[in-house]
């Protein structure tokens, strides 16, 4: 789950902790893993430093599934522009600029 930014305790925010949960008991096969993102320069949001996250600390590739929310949702369609994914699920993704001026939708 890649978070919206300004998340500073992702693990208690919004529906992060609820999602992760249903995810680990309900989805069937079991998922190898689900992780609740920590992102790396949370308020600031800059591609430049979220999309090798993904790519290198969270592993993403194509046997990942992404939820991602709010600027996370922009993340992760900025990743699909380079790199293959299992799956994206995008909730309430934000048309939004950030510093660096690269997350225009």
């Amino acid at each position: 789950i890649v978070p919206g930014n300004g998340s500073g305790a992702v693990h208690e925010a919004n529906f992060y902790a609820a999602l992760a949960a249903d995810l680990r008991a309900c989805v069937v096969p079991p998922l190898a893993e689900v992780v609740v993102a920590q992102m790396p320069d949370p308020l600031r949001a800059r591609m430049s430093v979220w999309l090798p996250h993904m790519r290198n600390a969270l592993r993403c590739d194509e046997r990942t599934l992404v939820v991602g929310h709010s600027s996370g949702a922009v993340a992760t369609m900025r990743f699909l522009e380079r790199w293959p994914l299992g799956g994206a699920l995008l909730v309430l993704m934000s048309v939004m600029c950030g510093v660096d001026g690269t997350w225009h939708l």
